[in-house]
């Protein structure tokens, strides 16, 4: 089932998309044990986070979760473009700090690698986790019965969609749905500033378009809901956006357009909650959710994954990031 054979534990994370890894890796590197569980690998291979703000590689970094990743784009903030014919609104991050971007499923993949090298770090793939009260989970491979874990500490950061790992007792926010993500990847294209995301307003919803690798890059179209099923139809997303895109980028969107499909994700709000009320810790997306525009979700979840680690409790840990999702939470609405 999994690399150790221990039914004890100081922290099982379930879930090991980036807020999972980091989370194992913040403990590891405080001396805790830790059981680092997936259920679903392939998951990866989804249109999802691949933007990393410099406070969210910096987490990364230190913990040594980026060591050897060949891919990705060193970015040094944003380019707005307001459709206003006087050029792009550069918004640079302070100097010396740099992000990151990269494709999400090699960005996952070796995320999990290297968390899984961690010394303290067991690495479980292929298996369903569920809490039992706050100190259990089970464990469970098809065609197994389960087995029980105990842990000081079970952290859920299974991304948006495993509120039921967390059962009945999950903070019941509500959850806002606003729009549709069409997510198209152009090659041979180059974009107006390099090293930055593009914002391109003017369309019927904003656009981000940043690079992940040295030949490709990623355009994130922001579909209004009236339009879901018009927009299914690509000839609609090049009518409707095609003005506003950068002169470089249009004859690389006009035939990625006519021979990939595009990738589609629901954008939805909900605030920010870290904890339930048997005692297991939220982090990344199952906490809470913003809009994708403000490339928000990996570095969320990576400083989510500090601040737990770094509590001295659940009350504290929940106290101290409510407080300082507040103004990220509130620029994304």
């Amino acid at each position: 089932m999994c690399s150790s054979d221990l039914s004890t534990y100081d922290t099982v994370v379930i879930g090991a998309g980036p807020a999972g890894c980091a989370t194992a890796a913040c403990f590891a590197a405080r001396g805790a044990s830790v059981l680092l569980v997936e259920s679903n690998p392939n998951a990866a291979k989804r249109f999802a986070g691949e933007w990393i703000h410099p406070e969210g590689a910096r987490v990364l970094n230190e913990h040594g979760l980026l060591e050897g990743l060949d891919s990705g784009v060193t970015t040094a903030g944003f380019a707005v473009f307001p459709n206003d014919g006087l050029g792009p609104i550069r918004l640079d991050y302070p100097v010396g700090a740099t992000g990151l971007t990269c494709e999400h499923e090699t960005l996952v993949t070796h995320m999990r690698r290297r968390a899984a090298e961690l010394p303290g770090v067991d690495y479980a793939e292929g298996v369903r986790a569920q809490p039992v009260g706050g100190d259990g989970v089970d464990l469970s491979v098809r065609g197994r019965g389960p087995k029980r874990v105990l842990a000081e500490l079970v952290v859920v950061a299974a991304g948006r969609s495993s509120r039921d790992v967390v059962s009945q007792d999950a903070a019941p926010e509500a959850q806002v749905s606003i729009s549709l993500m069409a997510g198209l990847i152009v090659t041979n294209s180059q974009l107006p500033c390099e090293g930055y995301g593009h914002v391109l307003v003017g369309g019927p919803g904003p656009v981000l378009v940043y690079r992940i690798d040295e030949g490709r890059i990623r355009l994130c179209f922001d579909v209004p809901r009236a339009n879901r099923r018009s927009a299914r139809a690509p000839e609609w997303i090049w009518r409707s956006f095609a003005e506003v895109l950068p002169h470089p980028l249009r004859a690389g969107v006009q035939a990625a357009l006519s021979r990939a499909p595009l990738s589609w994700a629901a954008i939805a709000f909900r605030p920010r909650c870290y904890r339930t009320e048997s005692g297991v810790a939220l982090v990344g997306d199952v906490a809470g959710i913003f809009h994708p525009l403000t490339a928000l979700g990996i570095t969320m979840s990576v400083l989510d994954a500090e601040a737990l680690a770094e509590a001295p409790s659940l009350t504290e840990y929940a106290t101290r990031r409510a407080s300082q999702s507040y103004i990220p939470e509130l620029l994304s609405n």
